[in-house]
Order: C-alpha cells, then sequence, then structure tokens
C-alpha cells in the first residue's frame, strides 16, 4: 500500500532547506532606543520557602521613560502614581530604588548618572525609611546600611544592570542554540569595590512573533540566561563585611556564622531585534542556603512586562 504525502512536492522539496535554515538563525540586534519612549512595567514577583507556607507574593507598577540628552538619552524609571507599590514605613521603596536617572549613549553605552544630588537624596530617603524602626541598630551596622546605598554604589549597580539586560547582547551575531559562556562580575552593596562573581550561559533560543499588541512583522528574539553563583566569591565579602560589624569575633566563629550559599537563575527575555526594547522578562533563581546545620530552598519567580505607550 502507497501512502501519499500530504505535503505539496515542491514544498516537501524544500522542508529539509527550511528547517536546517531554522535550526541555524542569526539575529544581531541594533539599538534603537530613541527620545520619547515611555513604557508601563508591571512585575510580578512570588517566593515559595521550603518550610511548607504558602507562597508569599507582590506586584509592582513602574514607567520608564527617555529624553534626549547632549551626549545621548535620558532613561528614568519611576512609580507612575502614588500608592501603587508596597511601601515600608510609608516609603515606596520599588519607585526608590529605580528612581536614579542615567544617560546613555545613542549607540547603548552606559555614560553615567544624570544627578548625582537627587540621587543622593533619594537614597538618603530610603536608608531613613529602612532604619526608622531600628533604633537599636548597633553604630556600626548602620554606618554599613548607609555605604550600601552610596552614589558609586548606585552607580555600578545601573550600569551592571544595563549591560545585562541591553549592552551585553550588542556586537555580536547570535546562532539559534549556540552558547555564549561568559562571567558576570556584579558589584556588592555590603562592600565597596568588591565584586561577585556568576558564570553565565547565553543562547538564542529562537525568532518569535513579539505579541499581538506588536506591529506586523515586528521580530522579537527569545533569549535565555543561566547564572549560576561563585560560593566562594560571596562569601569572601560577606566574611569581609561580618569582620567590621563584629570586630571581636574569632575567625572560627565568623566562619561558622556565615551561611553557605548557592543560587542558579535561569532568565528568558523578549528582546525585539530591531531596537533591543525590552518586552518581557520571567526569570526563576533556585537557591539553596545553610547555616549551622539548618538548611533552606527557596524558589523566587518573577515576570516583568513592558507596554510602551510611545516609542
Amino acid at each position: 500500500m502507497r501512502v501519499r504525502s500530504l505535503i505539496p512536492l515542491p514544498l516537501a522539496l524544500l522542508m529539509p532547506a527550511l528547517l536546517a535554515a531554522q535550526a541555524g538563525e542569526t539575529v544581531r540586534f541594533k539599538f534603537g532606543w530613541t527620545p520619547g519612549l515611555v513604557a508601563d512595567i508591571a512585575t510580578t514577583s512570588s517566593v515559595t520557602t521550603g518550610t511548607g507556607r504558602p507562597p508569599t507574593a507582590q506586584q509592582f507598577k513602574l514607567r520608564l521613560t527617555t529624553a534626549s540628552h547632549p551626549d545621548g538619552i535620558r532613561v528614568q524609571t519611576t512609580a507612575p502614581d502614588a500608592g501603587a507599590n508596597p511601601r515600608v514605613n510609608g516609603f515606596d521603596l520599588a519607585a526608590a530604588n529605580s528612581a536614579a536617572e542615567s544617560i546613555v549613549s545613542r549607540d547603548g553605552a552606559y555614560l553615567r548618572l544624570m544627578d548625582t544630588v537627587k540621587t543622593r537624596r533619594m537614597m538618603d530617603s530610603v536608608v531613613n525609611a529602612m532604619t526608622a524602626n531600628l533604633a537599636g541598630m548597633p553604630p556600626a551596622a548602620r554606618d554599613k546600611m548607609k555605604s550600601m546605598l552610596s552614589i558609586a554604589y548606585i552607580e555600578q549597580a545601573s550600569r551592571q544592570a544595563w549591560d545585562q539586560q541591553t549592552r551585553s547582547f550588542l556586537g555580536r551575531t547570535w546562532k539559534t542554540g549556540e552558547e555564549v559562556i561568559d562571567t558576570m562580575r556584579a558589584p556588592h552593596p555590603m562592600s565597596m569595590g568588591a565584586m561577585t562573581l556568576a558564570a553565565q550561559r547565553t543562547v538564542l533560543v529562537g525568532v518569535v512573533p513579539c505579541d499581538s499588541a506588536a506591529k506586523p512583522g515586528l521580530r522579537c528574539a527569545h533569549m535565555r540566561r543561566v547564572s549560576t553563583l561563585d560560593p566562594a566569591s560571596l562569601r569572601a565579602v560577606m566574611m569581609e563585611t561580618m569582620k567590621e560589624l563584629a570586630p571581636g569575633m574569632s575567625e572560627s566563629d565568623l566562619q561558622a556564622a556565615l551561611p553557605a550559599i548557592e543560587a542558579v537563575t535561569t532568565t528568558d527575555m523578549l528582546l525585539e531585534i530591531e531596537t533591543l526594547l525590552v518586552r518581557r522578562v520571567t526569570s526563576t533563581m533556585m537557591q539553596k542556603m545553610a547555616i549551622m546545620g539548618n538548611a533552606q530552598q527557596n524558589e523566587t519567580s518573577t515576570t516583568v512586562t513592558y507596554t510602551y505607550t510611545s516609542r
């Protein structure tokens, strides 16, 4: 018995070539951010612990705007309205942590913070909100918290965040299924100048339509990045911090008090190929922590969606 193909002969002859082309699809991103962008950012985050308790969930709303600047483009993220986000001692920490205005070049390089005086005032407000109910905090610990939100650290963190989500995708041709392996160096808030390390594997999963609201024919790249924390680099930073906060503790007691932390984060990003505008980011971090014989595993899941109302 002969089985007839349901695929027309010309298409059947082309199928191997089409599949091969899809498997070897390539992407080269362009930086197309322009002044006048407005995007509403909705973030949903949930944390599941190994204690059996129900997951804790939070939602945040922010707004991204861009404007022209003599050196390039001003990028700012703020809360869209009062009361949009969870508050600590009456203060919107989500908005405050995202309030720094940055300047990026027209080709996507991070340049600097725009207004350090304004940023400093905002960070001081954050510190006051965080310490309002901690009157008994030791002076050394209070000073350490203030140093965690220094202008130098905010600039380092802003630069690293921009590079991770934007700049790191430029300047290379990405091929479907081909991993790019590198090391991420992230500033640590508890020790100025110290870096924690993470091994990163980034891959182009495929090219897909951006979403139903996007312009017809607008293509997005589905990128996946897996970051594995280097426990030794984190432990070294934590040890130096503990020595500052508890100068009277012996080396052995400090070692025993430090938790052993492992963390792996998987992040999926939907990025416009022609502009490198972010459409959606979903991430899952699996964290294991052991201290003094007690172990716990947490899972943090986050989804961030960008809705562009002006571009």
